[in-house]
């Protein structure tokens, strides 16, 4: 709360103390409040509406939401008896039966009690070492008590257990760290390097490679952005016999600057230059193969026509690249006014789109030909 204001010198702002978000004052200031909430509004969960919603959360019978890791489909699951989460997995044939045989790959509620901390899931991002080979490390994410700063922890998906450091397994402190496999023993990560390593946003402001069995301090400086972005990532993609590697600088929550190279898939050959991608800042930007896919925030005129915002763009990266205006875009989607694009999710040979057409899911499936 600003509490006075002055036109010569700075704003005198006497709560700064909240800033200490987990000193002993802060959390006596919030146990104090919320005891107040509570005494004029009630419990919320004694209401009919948060138990009806609990109880269909809670539910065994809600579909599993999987994500495909290797060999393995993978879950998070989470109810009454699980509630910081079952990381599980089973087969395909598996998962089509009626009640599938799930293994239990990780038990975030026993992880906590064991470790006597309140780890909250805070995802993974997978070694990809290319289709059909089984995945067998990851890196995952976990959060004291739901924090936005995370511990990042390697983890052997076979023997089911984290790598210790000791032992030569990547280990990041707690920080808004941004972190993914370059190849098994390097990694691309964005964290906290010391003072001035991160942005006004408190998020990585440097890129830099960091290598298995080396000190973290040790990873050696790639890109870098400035103070006053919101965050600087550095990320791998990989689909079919492509390979990018992308630089992002988040000069605004809903904007980004970025850069990317073709790397080789093996440990032969020579990464391609950087170029500064030619797209809009708003526009959410991944990739199918050699195309690059575009989601537009806001209308784009490119080629002599104006697309509206929310539609869904390809093309190759290469040409588009070297001129947006030449390269030969194609409009996987366009709004209308009873049309939205929820998500889209890429298979081996297929991208599939989710729609809502007046209120009613709809999937489209575009397949990428050799003609392109």
């Amino acid at each position: 709360a600003l509490t006075g204001f002055s036109t010569m010198g700075e704003v005198e702002d006497e709560d700064r103390w909240l800033e200490e978000v987990e000193s002993e004052q802060a959390l006596k200031w919030v146990r104090e409040k919320n005891e107040g909430t509570l005494a004029a509004l009630g419990d919320p969960t004694e209401t009919d509406l948060c138990k009806k919603i609990l109880s269909i959360l809670d539910s065994k019978d809600k579909i599993p939401n999987v994500t495909k890791r290797g060999h393995f489909l993978y879950n998070i699951w989470m109810d009454e008896n699980n509630p910081r989460g079952l990381w599980r997995r089973c087969s395909m044939e598996e998962y089509e039966k009626e009640n599938p045989n799930w293994e239990i790959v990780l038990d975030i509620d026993a992880l906590g009690k064991k470790e006597g901390e309140s780890w909250v899931w805070g995802g993974v991002s997978e070694l990809d070492e290319g289709s059909g080979v089984h995945t067998t490390r990851v890196l995952m994410s976990l959060s004291r008590g739901g924090s936005d700063a995370k511990v990042v922890r390697e983890f052997d998906t076979v023997a089911k257990d984290f790598i210790a450091p000791e032992n030569g397994g990547f280990y990041v402190p707690e920080c808004k760290s941004r972190v993914c496999y370059m190849s098994r023993d390097e990694l691309v990560i964005g964290t906290n390097w010391g003072e001035g390593s991160l942005t006004d946003s408190g998020y990585p402001r440097e890129i830099r490679y960091w290598k298995r069995g080396t000190p973290l301090q040790d990873a050696s400086p790639q890109f870098e952005g400035e103070k006053g972005d919101v965050a600087v990532t550095g990320y791998i993609t990989r689909h079919k016999a492509h390979r990018f590697e992308w630089r992002s600088r988040a000069t605004s929550f809903f904007s980004s600057k970025k850069y990317v190279r073709a790397i080789p898939l093996g440990t032969e050959g020579v990464p391609g230059e950087w170029k500064e991608v030619p797209l809009p800042e708003t526009a959410s930007v991944s990739t199918f193969a050699d195309q690059v896919l575009i989601k537009l925030r806001d209308p784009w005129t490119v080629g002599g026509r104006v697309y509206e915002s929310s539609s869904l763009l390809s093309a190759p990266l290469a040409s588009v690249l070297d001129a947006p205006d030449n390269a030969s875009w194609t409009a996987l989607f366009e709004p209308s006014d009873t049309t939205f694009l929820r998500s889209w999710t890429r298979t081996k040979n297929n991208l599939v789109l989710q729609l809502l057409d007046n209120v009613l899911t709809v999937f489209q499936v575009w397949q990428r030909t050799e003609e392109g």
